[in-house]
C-alpha cells in the first residue's frame, strides 16, 4: 500500500514539474525571473562591488547591461549567484531547484504537523503556485517554502521557527508580518531564542543594504514604494483572492463530498478541537491582512498573485481538516488522483489553448529567432550594435545583451538613445516612452519598432 502512495506522490510532483517545464520551454523566462537573474549578475559585477554608481530614483542601479532593482528581495538573487558559476544560463536550473525545495518543504511541514503527506502534496502542487508563485516571479514561492517549515516548527514549539520566518521574509518581505507568531513557541526563553535567530538570518541583508544602498532598510522602503504606495485607484481584491483559494477549496470540497455529510462534520469538528486550529487560524488572519495591504492599488492579475499567502493558509487548513480520514487509503488516493488530473488538464489547456493564443514562442527570450533577437539584429543593421537604447521591455533586451534602459530613466543622455518599442502588449505601455512621438521611425514591423530621437547618438 505504501508503494502505491509513493507512486501517487511521485505522480503529483511529476505532473507539477511537467507544467513548469511546459511553461518555460514555450513561454521562456518570465519578466520578474529575468530581473532576479540580472540582479544576481549585477551584485557580482565589479561596477557594483566598487560602488561606482548612483542610485537612480532610489529604485535601480544601471550601467549598460549591469542592471539592479533595489526593491527586489534577497533570496532569489542569492540562489542565482550560486548557480551562475555552474550554468551558462541558470534560469531553468533555478526553477527546477526551487520547485524541488517546494516539494520538500511540503513533506517537512506534513511530517512536523503530523499530516498526511499525500493530501498535503495534492493541495499544494497546484497550477496556481506553479504558474503564479514560481514561474512568474518565484519570490512568493520562496517565501511559502520557508514559511511552511516555520509553521511546522511553531507547531512543535521549536525556536528555529524564528530563523525560517526570517528566511521567508528574505524570500518576500510580506512574510515579515508573521514574526509575532513566535509567541506560539511558548515560554519567554523560546520566544527570545526565536527572535534572536530571526535577527541573525536577517542581519546580513540589512548590512548589505546599508553598505551598498545607503540604508539598512533601503530595499524594504523601495519595495513599499513600488508594491504598496502609488496613485492607482483603490480596489478591494475580493474576487482575485477567491480565485487564489479556488483550488484548495475545490480539493477540500471534493474530499468532504467523498466522506459524506456525517464524516465531513466529524472532520471539521475534529480540526476545531485540535491545538493546531488556533495557530492556523491566526496564520490565515495575518495572511489576509498582509495580502490586502500589498494589493489595494494593484490590478486584478497582481491581486490574484498576491493572494499566495491566503492560498498557503487555506491549503494547510484543508490538509489539517482532511487528515482525520488519512488512514482511509482509498479516500487519500482519490484526492491524489484528482490533483494529478487537474495538473494534467492544466498542461493540455496551456498547450492547446493558451500558448497558441498568446504567440508565446515569438517572444520566448531563449528562442534564437524571437522578436527580441530580431530587434537586436535590426539595431546592428542600423549601425547601433552595442549601443545603449531605451525600451519598454528593457529587462528582456538586457537579457539579450543590449544595454537597455527603462522609459522612465530619462536624463539628458538617455533621451538621445535609440528607442526599441515593442507592441502587442509586450513590456510596459508604449505611452511610458517620453519622446516616442518626437522620434523618427527607422524600422517598423508588427512586433516592434526602432525610433531615433532628433539627436540620436550611440553610447557604449
Amino acid at each position: 500500500m505504501e508503494r502505491q502512495r509513493l507512486a501517487l506522490a511521485g505522480g503529483i510532483v511529476a505532473a507539477g514539474l511537467a507544467l513548469l517545464l511546459l511553461l518555460y520551454f514555450i513561454q521562456g523566462p518570465a519578466w520578474d525571473l529575468v530581473t532576479h537573474y540580472l540582479n544576481a549578475k549585477g551584485f557580482m559585477s565589479q561596477f557594483f562591488l566598487s560602488k561606482a554608481y548612483a542610485i537612480q530614483g532610489s529604485l535601480t542601479i544601471q550601467n549598460g547591461t549591469t542592471y539592479i532593482e533595489i526593491f527586489r528581495d534577497a533570496l532569489s538573487p542569492s540562489i542565482f549567484m550560486l548557480l551562475i558559476p555552474i550554468f551558462s544560463n541558470p534560469i531553468l536550473p533555478y526553477l527546477i531547484l526551487v520547485y524541488a525545495m517546494f516539494a520538500a518543504s511540503i513533506l517537512v511541514m506534513a511530517r512536523q504537523m503530523r499530516m498526511d503527506y499525500l493530501v498535503s502534496l495534492a493541495l499544494f502542487i497546484s497550477p496556481y503556485f506553479i504558474m503564479l508563485s514560481l514561474f512568474i516571479n518565484s519570490e512568493e514561492l520562496l517565501s511559502v517554502i520557508f514559511m511552511l517549515i516555520a509553521l511546522g516548527l511553531l507547531y512543535k514549539k521549536h525556536p528555529v521557527a524564528g530563523l525560517f520566518i526570517g528566511l521567508a521574509g528574505l524570500g518576500k518581505e510580506t512574510a515579515l508580518i508573521f514574526l509575532p507568531m513566535v509567541v506560539f513557541l511558548g515560554g519567554s526563553r523560546k520566544v527570545m531564542a526565536g527572535l534572536a535567530l530571526f535577527v541573525a538570518v536577517t542581519a546580513p541583508w540589512l548590512a548589505f543594504n546599508a553598505y551598498f544602498f545607503g540604508s539598512p532598510i533601503a530595499s524594504y522602503v523601495a519595495a513599499i514604494d513600488v508594491n504598496v504606495l502609488g496613485n492607482a485607484p483603490l480596489s478591494v481584491p475580493l474576487i482575485p483572492f477567491l480565485g487564489a483559494i479556488a483550488y484548495p477549496i475545490a480539493i477540500l470540497a471534493f474530499g468532504l463530498s467523498i466522506l459524506g455529510a456525517k464524516r465531513a462534520r466529524a472532520a471539521l469538528s475534529a480540526f476545531m478541537r485540535r491545538d493546531i486550529a488556533r495557530l492556523l487560524l491566526v496564520f490565515l488572519v495575518l495572511s489576509v491582512v498582509a495580502s490586502t495591504a500589498v494589493s489595494l492599488r494593484k490590478g486584478q492579475f497582481d491581486q490574484l498573485r498576491y493572494g499566495y499567502l491566503i492560498a498557503m493558509a487555506v491549503c494547510v487548513i484543508a490538509a489539517a481538516i482532511l487528515d482525520k480520514w488519512s488512514s482511509d487509503r482509498g479516500f487519500v488516493a482519490r484526492i491524489a488522483m484528482a490533483a494529478i488530473a487537474v495538473a494534467a488538464a492544466s498542461c493540455l489547456y496551456y498547450l492547446l489553448v493558451t500558448a497558441p493564443g498568446t504567440n508565446s514562442l515569438a517572444y520566448n527570450a531563449n528562442n534564437p529567432g524571437s522578436v527580441l533577437s530580431q530587434a537586436k539584429a535590426e539595431l546592428a543593421s542600423l549601425g547601433y550594435a552595442n549601443c545603449r537604447v531605451v525600451s519598454n521591455a528593457w529587462p528582456y533586451m538586457i537579457y539579450e545583451g543590449v544595454g537597455a534602459y527603462a522609459p522612465y530613466s530619462f536624463n539628458s543622455s538617455v533621451g538621445s538613445y535609440p528607442i526599441v518599442a515593442f507592441g502587442n502588449g509586450y513590456g510596459v505601455p508604449l505611452s511610458s516612452i517620453i519622446n516616442l512621438d518626437a522620434s523618427k521611425t527607422a524600422y517598423s514591423s508588427n512586433s516592434f519598432s526602432i525610433l531615433l530621437p532628433s539627436k540620436a547618438m550611440c553610447v557604449t
